[in-house]
């Protein structure tokens, strides 16, 4: 449903004046008694146009919308059923989305659609408050009603394609972000999101390109360097992903996200300085963000400052007691300390808020083993190797556990399959094996 709303967007109220009298001296006193708001001014009271346009200057211009949903309802109540009224509905719910009100916008737009089974608005809006519920299988089918009726529908096609991204379905997004840039080359955000897309597939190439053409399009595209950044430091690419995100902060200068992800890549180029100046900034920006203290609290454990790094790591589990990543660190910089009691107690809990960390089962395994408990080593090992097999230092470390509770067979076993599956890289491990074996089979 589409109409042309009066000059401005603003409705106006009409002020009519009955001119009862013919000469010239009663003309004039009754204009000025309309110019004064006196008696004799007869004031009309708002039609439905004027709550209409009312409505859409507080949603769009004003940004009012408390004011826009009165606005609406007062035009809905003159005239609930009309083709016209449609347009108040969508105009509602709009304002009800906006205000993180799906279910309200969804019953207004499910109205609308009651009214004109065929209106693309109605089906585009309706598809928009489905996904902000996370309802993306119900918005792909309305944004799939709309481009039935529209086919060229670039706002349709994109934003089911995003719908299919957060359902994983990636291929069938590309297709939609395709078809969109088949109808528009220059959509910026059909890029950004196919290359998001493809970031997800792991496919960084295509993602970097899809990035870098929607910001030949648009320099100040956000969003676009971010992405590329996030694809550079999965490449291990960190010199342009700084490049990236320092573009971001020109932009905007108080992005957390920006200098969090340029801290990362401070991290992996082990400039931990510039990284912990970094997370500092973010933690100015919004001291809540626990990711910041835990990414920070990693930079000072790997300069050795176990103190400070317990101490951010602290910060984070105050602001949010399940934090398992935040018990799993801490646990790493307690170890350093030397202090495997306080070690073994946050790999517990990290353990306890998510038990598929493998590396929190090896980690607490190798102190059981220094402290000589040795069957609950080998528990922790054996769990870890479940978890992740592919960490094959799991079996030399479950082997030597064995050995030292004395389960010889056991020991040979885990020493000799270490030895077959081991990498290159662990050629000292697979030394040290299989003089154990020998050892071993010869007592």
């Amino acid at each position: 449903m589409r109409r042309t709303t009066k000059e401005g967007g603003k409705a106006q109220s009409h002020v009519v004046g009955e001119v009862r009298k013919t000469n010239l001296c009663g003309s004039l006193i009754l204009g000025i008694l309309i110019l004064a708001g006196m008696p004799g001014a007869i004031v009309h009271a708002k039609d439905f146009n004027d709550w209409l346009d009312e409505g859409d200057y507080l949603l769009s211009i004003d940004w009012d919308y408390d004011g826009a949903i009165q606005a609406y309802s007062h035009a809905i109540e003159l005239d609930p059923s009309s083709i016209m009224a449609g347009m108040a509905y969508i105009g509602r719910a709009r304002a009800y989305d906006h205000k993180n009100e799906s279910d309200m916008a969804i019953q207004d737009y499910d109205r609308a659609l009651a009214i004109a089974p065929r209106d693309i608005e109605a089906f585009y809006g309706r598809g928009q408050a489905r996904v902000h519920k996370g309802e993306y299988a119900l918005a792909i089918q309305d944004f799939s009603q709309a481009l039935a009726i529209e086919p060229r529908g670039t706002n349709a096609s994109n934003e089911r394609g995003r719908a299919r991204s957060h359902l994983g379905q990636l291929d069938l997004a590309i297709q939609d972000f395709n078809y969109t840039l088949g109808l528009d080359p220059k959509n910026t955000c059909a890029l950004w999101s196919r290359g998001l897309a493809y970031f997800a597939k792991n496919e960084c190439d295509r993602a970097i390109q899809d990035f870098s053409q929607a910001l030949a399009i648009d320099t100040d595209y956000v969003e676009a360097y971010h992405g590329r950044g996030l694809a550079y430091c999965l490449q291990g690419k960190f010199d342009p992903a700084i490049h990236d995100y320092d573009r971001v902060l020109r932009l905007n200068p108080n992005d957390t996200d920006a200098f969090l992800n340029r801290g990362f890549a401070h991290d992996s180029k082990w400039e931990y300085d510039l990284a912990i100046q970094d997370y500092t900034q973010v933690l100015k920006l919004n001291p809540n963000y626990t990711r910041a203290y835990t990414s920070r609290g990693f930079a000072y454990d790997a300069k050795h400052e176990y103190d400070r790094a317990i101490q951010d790591y602290t910060e984070a589990l105050k602001l949010d007691p399940d934090y398992a990543d935040a018990y799993f660190k801490r646990g790493m910089a307690d170890r350093s300390k030397g202090d495997n009691d306080l070690a073994i107690q946050d790999y517990t809990q990290a353990l306890r808020l998510d038990p598929s960390n493998s590396c929190a089962y090896n980690n607490r395994g190798l102190i059981y083993c220094d402290k000589g408990e040795y069957d609950l080593a080998i528990q922790d090992y054996t769990q870890a190797l479940k978890l992740d097999s592919s960490f094959t230092p799991d079996f030399y470390f479950r082997a030597k556990a064995h050995e030292l509770a004395g389960h010889i067979a056991e020991a040979i076993a885990d020493y000799e399959h270490f030895t077959a599956v081991a990498i290159p890289a662990e050629s000292g491990f697979v030394a040290a094996a299989k003089k154990r074996v020998e050892a071993l089979k010869s007592q």
